[in-house]
């Protein structure tokens, strides 16, 4: 059994589709009964969601979203 305090770490990761799918089952398992995360990670997907529309699509390398991902959630 997770804390509560592990599942707090990985909201961000949640949102931006970043966490390993071991880690994704567990998170959508433990929504299921968390309405704060749940609640947690519907605001960082409204506040991210205007992202996408800031630039043109563009060509992304092979392993770019992986490494993006994983400096992000570095830095969280």
């Amino acid at each position: 059994m997770k804390s509560h305090r592990w599942f707090v770490s990985r909201r961000l990761g949640f949102a931006l589709r970043c966490l390993d799918s071991q880690e994704e089952r567990v998170f959508v398992r433990h929504a299921r009964s968390c309405h704060e995360c749940v609640r947690a990670v519907r605001v960082m997907e409204r506040e991210l969601g205007w992202l996408g529309m800031a630039l043109q699509p563009a060509h992304v390398p092979a392993g770019f979203r992986n490494r993006a991902c994983a400096w992000v959630i570095r830095r969280d």
